[in-house]
């Protein structure tokens, strides 16, 4: 497990971009040996209108809406991947 980024002199200030401001909460997130380079992004926020409607939002790096479809489809599918293991675990029990 990765520990959470220290506040550090890098940190993007409040006018910094959206863009610089993702990059930096995801630097040292990714469990990979060596430097990483991101080169596409996507994120789901959930949050909540003034409605008090909970709503999803996609925001990604400037890419082409369909790499972006891509990129959300992919995770599904990974997601599934380590979770059906999960959801057989209780099949055993019954």
């Amino acid at each position: 497990m990765t520990k959470p980024k220290p506040k550090e002199k890098d940190q993007p200030d409040a006018s910094s971009s959206q863009e610089a401001k993702i990059l930096w909460a995801l630097d040292g997130l990714i469990d990979a040996e060596g430097p990483v380079m991101i080169t596409s992004w996507v994120i789901i926020a959930e949050y909540i209108d003034p409605d008090g409607e909970t709503q999803l939002s996609p925001i990604c790096s400037d890419m082409p809406q369909w790499r972006m479809t891509g990129m959300v489809d992919a995770a599904r599918e990974m997601l599934n991947e380590d979770y059906l293991f999960v959801s057989n675990w209780d099949e055993d029990d019954e």
